[in-house]
Order: C-alpha cells, then structure tokens, then sequence
C-alpha cells in the first residue's frame, strides 16, 4: 500500500519550485493545459480533482497543505490535519497555506454567505466585485471564485515579492470595514493563514469555481511589494473618511468597541489607566514550578484591554513574571524553552495572538469605562460624593464620638468605598458583608447602618428580597466642584482622571479598613475606637498613602493578638458568614423548586443550578411538620460546604429533627 503523502522521489509540485516557475514564461506552464473549462459556469466535479490537484501544488508556498477530516458518514468536518503534498490528491476537501510562515506570497480574501440566503450571496458577489477593483487599481490581477454551494466568494491575487505580514493584517483589516462579508482570518496569522485554492472541492459538495481570471495567472505574478503597498495606502485614504486618521473600527459584532491603531493591532479607545491590583500581582508574581502559565497572561492581557492599553504597551512588560507564555514554551514537566523574540512563534508573535484574543474578550464583557458615555461625568458624581462624605464624617468627628460611633465609622467608610469601587453613589451591600469588612459582627453593622440612615449619613433605596441585599446610597452630596479639590498621592487630578483619582482613594479606604478590622480591635467599642485612630495616623483615607512601616506594625499587631487570644477571631467569623449564606443559597434554590409549575416539578431533578462551589442543592432537611429544620441545614452547610453536598442524604436526619449523620 502506497504512502499517502506520495513518492519521495517526486517532490510536490514535480520539478518546478514556485520560486522557479515565476521567471518562467505562462505559455511553457499552461501550454497543454486547456483552461475553457475554468470559465463555465459549472463544471464536471469529477473532472476537477486532478487539474485541481495541480494547481494547488503549483500555488503552494509549502510543502505541507491542510486537508479536511471525514465525520464518519461519507462527508467531511470543518476540522483539518496537516498533510505532506504528494503527487496524489487527498480523498476529501484541502486548504493551502497562503505564507512561508513569515511572509505572504499568496492573498485570498474570503467573503462568507453563511446564511445561504439571495440576500447573503449578492453582497458577497458585490463585495468581491469591488474587492478585486481595489486590487486591479493597485496593480494586481485578481481571480474571483465562487468558493462553493452557499454563494460564498474567493478573490485571489499573488505576488513576485513576499508582502511583510504586518502589511497584509492592515490590508485584510481595512478592507474588512469596506466589505461586509469579507472573514480576514487567513491573512491575519501567518503560520495558520490557509484557504481552498481555485478548482479544489468544497466539503459540501461542489468546488471552488472560477467566474472571473484565470487561475494559472496565480503562478506567474507580475506584482511587486509595491503593489501590496500601495493597495495598503489607497485603503487607508477610503477608511479615514469614515473614521479619521490611524483609527480603524473593527466589525461590532465580533470586537464592540474596538478599533485598530497605526500598527494594524486592535485596542479599544480611552485614557489609558493603571493596571487593576489583581493583574499587577499576576504580572510582578512569579510562578510556580509546573504551572500553566497561559491563562496568566491572558488574564493580564484582558484586563490592559480594558485599562486602554495598547500592544506595544504590553511589549514592554515581556520580562516580567506574568509573561512567562509568551517568553518560554512548555516543554513537560516544568520545563520551559525559550522562544526567540521575533520570527514565527517567537515572543512577539505569541504576544500579538493572545492580545487579539484578549481585546475581543474584553470588548464581549460588558459595558466598559471607555465605551460608556456617562462614565466621566457619574466618576465626578460618585467622586464628589464619597470625598464629601469622607471630610464631613471626619470634621471633627461628629456623632462618632458617642457610643457605637466607632462602629458606624467604619461601616460608613466600607459602603464609601464599595461605591468608589463601583463608581455609583449607591450600592447593595449585605451586613455579613459589611461586618467581615469593618472587623464587626453582622447585628453590629445592621445597627450601624440604621443609625447612619437615623442621621441621614445614608439612605435606604430599595429593600432587599430573595437573593438581592439592601441598596444604600451615599446621602451626602457637595453643592459645587469646590469638595472636589482633594489632594491625590501630592497631585490634582481630577479635571482630566475622575477614575484614576477613584482608585487611589479606593485603595486608601481598602487599607483603612484592612488595618482597623485587625483581630486586636475586633472587641469592645473602646478597642475599636483605638484601631480607628490607628488606622487614621498610618493611612489616612485622605491623605497621601500609607505611612511607613506599616508591614513592621503589621506583623506587632498580629503577635500582641495572638498573646491576647483575639487571633483568629476574624476568620472564625468569615467561616460562620459563609455557612449562613449557603444555608441560605441552599433556601432560594428550595424556593425556586417548590414555586416551579406542579406539571414541571415532577420531571425535573429536585436541585437547584449551581451555586458557587457547592454546586447543586439536595433536598433542605425536613421537621415532622414539614417545615425546614435551619439547625441542620446549617449543619449540613458546615460539613458539605468542600464536597458541594455530594454523598449527603436528607433522609439522614431522624423524624424528631436531630441529625444522626451528614
């Protein structure tokens, strides 16, 4: 049995290499081959695998192609597997690489009529129209091919110099915004970048037919990296019309928001802000052995996507932790190969892919600040209001010196910085929620908060029900934009960087409260009036930033708590909130259950999607009376909590509600 990648002894492509063939005259190549066939309208398939099989060795710029995997029932997947070019034809449908894994030798603009529909077929046909005019005007020949049964069109063109691939992504990505159908996916990826070349047959049945050109034209290009230029500058004079200079915007239903910048790379528009915490640690900590470094920088990537940063911004960051995928390969076992800086799959290359990648997920979550066009001024309103509250319930302390006042101020000061976080001047917030922030326990803090909204520190905006806490909004609001002149780390920054003004004050809030809800002040109210004044001497959340030596005071307090008994305190308490709020996911999702309709119910498995890592709810547990036993649905909460309620039995509980095993 022969071998399918063909006679070793017979190269792909026969004695002529494509770079030699292009000196060549037409007339000695396509001298015994008739070329009337290629212009009607139809073709015999069966006529077409071998002379297709030809073309597509002459056109190949490698000697590998791409050919299409079968489904098992006679007809062929949308996958593919790499193959060598043999002098025999695959069985199924190909693809052939468009580049030499650097540059472009070959373009082929695929305009898709996915919906199949007269509509989807006109606009490709008309889009390939002035596709190939653009390329006709530029120097180049185009071949237009109708790629297959749904309507979908192909324009080829070919060139006698190879075309930078930077070149070629602006190209496919400016002449995406002109063409509607146009999928510039090939000539985005040099080392992926591959198409169905004219003739080949397609995996629904028929083949790539040619209505315009001829396809032996392909082999033998007279254009140069002139050509490719020039097309690149007559795009760029079309686009800027429309959306001004060095700013290309990107098709909204794949990257909403997006646009590219002078370099062909997308980014999405706005002042460019630091990065989150979050992604500043992933970048600056370094990994572990063995780790997938991968979804690392990915997670860095979407959230500087979304912070405004630009491709080259991130260049600069190669040699930090975070981008360890783009720097090393992983070779098994903890061992990681470097990859060379530029070239094919080297840093940049791998950088540029996963940025791609990142903008388009970053553009795909949701409003963001830059997209949002009431952003700045609701920055200013949430701005002005949390700085006004700030200096109003530190003016002298008034009403927190009284008893419980510590308390309150630190509830105040975590409900300012849930709407600095949030940039809204209200926002949901729970007492579990608010204790285990301010060091306090949960009844601790629902008192605060109604004597706050007693002194009109706060409003009650709306109640809460079911799964959603109470809202709370700041009901201290300046007259003027005099309470906006605060101090922000020694600079004024808030007529051109609400945001940014935000953040800091945000952060200083976060160590305020980090500080003050140490174990040591979680006591009586004189001990956290003590904690308060400490927190304001190290970290004012007005101030400049955190003092020195705060990691040094750090570490005293922790040893002062552990030979008072009070470590630990903290964590026990976050350990009893997150076993009430399951047993209380665990009642919304019974609720849910017993509401449904009766004709559901009994079809449907009696647990709820899932919640969080407990994943589905069993059955709650059941008194003789028939109502919930919360005794040992907390129970259950404790000990199922880590096994997401796998293996536990509600009928494990005796009639009487106690519980003889969980």
């Amino acid at each position: 049995m022969k071998d399918e990648r063909g006679d070793k002894e017979n190269p792909p492509g026969g004695d002529f290499s494509r770079t030699a063939r292009r000196t060549m005259n037409m007339d000695t190549i396509t001298g015994t081959t008739s070329t009337a066939h290629i212009l009607r309208a139809e073709p015999d398939s069966r006529a077409l695998p071998g002379g297709a099989w030809e073309l597509a060795s002459s056109l190949s710029v490698r000697a590998t192609c791409r050919v299409y995997r079968g489904d098992g029932r006679g007809g062929w997947t949308n996958r593919t597997r790499e193959r060598v070019m043999g002098a025999r034809p695959p069985h199924g449908p190909w693809a052939i690489y468009l580049s030499d894994g650097s540059d472009y030798w070959l373009a082929c603009f695929d305009l898709d009529a996915h919906d199949g529909d007269e509509f989807s077929r006109r606009r490709a046909e008309a889009d390939a129209a002035r596709c190939a005019g653009l390329l006709r005007d530029a120097g180049l020949e185009p071949v237009i091919c109708r790629s297959g049964p749904s309507g979908g069109m192909h324009v080829w063109a070919s060139s006698l110099e190879r075309v930078p691939a930077p070149l070629m992504r602006s190209i496919a990505m400016r002449m995406r915004l002109l063409l509607p159908s146009l999928d510039p996916t090939p000539l985005l990826n040099p080392r992926t970048g591959c198409a169905r070349p004219p003739l080949s047959p397609h995996r629904d049945g028929g083949a790539s037919v040619p209505v315009d050109g001829d396809p032996w034209t392909l082999d033998i290009p007279v254009a140069r990296a002139d050509a490719w230029e020039r097309l690149d500058r007559t795009l760029r004079a079309l686009t800027d019309r429309l959306t001004g200079p060095d700013t290309v915007p990107v098709r909204e239903q794949d990257r909403a928001g997006a646009v590219l910048d002078a370099d062909g790379m997308p980014w999405i528009p706005g002042d460019r802000r630091p990065l989150p915490a979050r992604a500043q640690r992933l970048l600056d900590a370094p990994l572990p052995a063995g780790a997938d470094a991968s979804p690392v920088m990915f997670a860095i990537l979407v959230s500087a996507a979304r912070a405004h940063w630009r491709l080259h911004d991130m260049a600069g960051l190669l040699s930090r932790p975070g981008m360890t995928h783009a720097m090393s390969a992983g070779a098994g076992r903890g061992v990681r190969i470097p990859r060379p800086l530029t070239g094919p799959g080297g840093a940049m290359d791998v950088l540029g892919r996963d940025w791609e990648r990142a903008v388009k997920a970053a553009s795909r979550s949701g409003p963001r600040p830059g997209s949002d066009p009431g952003w700045r001024e609701r920055s200013l309103s949430t701005l002005s209001a949390v700085t006004a509250t700030l200096r109003a319930m530190r003016a002298g302390r008034v009403g927190f010196d009284m008893p419980g006042g510590a308390s309150r101020l630190r509830v105040l000061t975590a409900l300012c910085l849930l709407c600095a976080r949030a940039n809204r001047t209200d926002v949901q917030a729970d007492v579990r929620r608010l204790a285990l922030m301010c060091g306090v326990g949960r009844e601790t803090a629902r008192t605060a908060l109604e004597r706050l909204r007693a002194d009109r520190w706060v409003t009650l905006e709306r109640r809460g029900e079911g799964r959603s806490a109470n809202r709370w909004a700041l009901a201290r609001k300046p007259g003027g934009m005099d309470a906006l002149t605060v101090s922000c780390q020694g600079r004024s920054q808030v007529e051109h960087a609400p945001w940014s003004m935000l953040s800091d004050i945000a952060g200083r809030l976060s160590g305020w409260l980090s500080l003050c809800s140490h174990d040591l002040f979680q006591g009586p109210d004189r001990s956290r009036a003590e904690g308060n004044a400490l927190a304001d001497t190290y970290c004012d959340p007005l101030g400049t930033g955190p003092a020195p030596g705060l990691a040094r005071l750090t570490r005293r307090l922790d040893t002062e708590a552990a030979r008072l008994g009070k470590a630990g305190i903290g964590a026990n308490r976050r350990d009893s909130y997150e076993r009430e709020r399951l047993a209380w996911a665990w009642w919304q999702a019974e609720l849910t259950w017993m509401r449904s309709p009766a004709g559901t119910a009994k079809r449907r498995p009696r647990c709820a999607p899932p919640a969080g890592p407990s994943g589905p709810f069993p059955p709650m547990p059941r008194r003789r009376d028939g109502k919930v036993s919360w005794r040992q649905a907390r129970i259950a909460a404790r000990s199922n909590a880590e096994s997401g309620f796998r293996g536990y039995n509600d009928r494990s509980a005796s009639a009487d509600g106690k519980r003889n095993q969980i």
